[in-house]
């Protein structure tokens, strides 16, 4: 699959804080477009709470839009939404 038109890329993160590597491979394919990234993860990890954002965040020079508890909660949809369409704005 490749990607030429601007997205926002949602992810989780596995293992202790990592990208999963089926992401990875898509990145290196198609970061050109990429204009922010969200990603879920447990709050019992701490400061590996959904790391992979923070970690595609330094790596392709992106916001991280949002950061939402295993499959979020409405609040979550909502913000992630609100802050798409402000960065899509641009």
């Amino acid at each position: 699959m490749t990607i030429d038109e601007p997205y926002v890329l949602v992810t989780y993160t596995t293992g202790f804080g990592q990208i999963p590597d089926k992401v990875s491979s898509f990145l290196q394919k198609n970061s050109e477009y990429l204009i922010g990234v969200a990603a879920s993860g447990n709050r019992n990890w701490g400061e590996r709470f959904a790391k992979s954002a923070d970690l595609i965040s330094a790596s392709y020079n992106v916001p991280v839009i949002s950061k939402f508890e295993l499959s979020g909660s409405k609040r979550d949809v909502e913000y992630f939404e609100q802050e798409v369409s402000r960065i899509a704005s641009y």
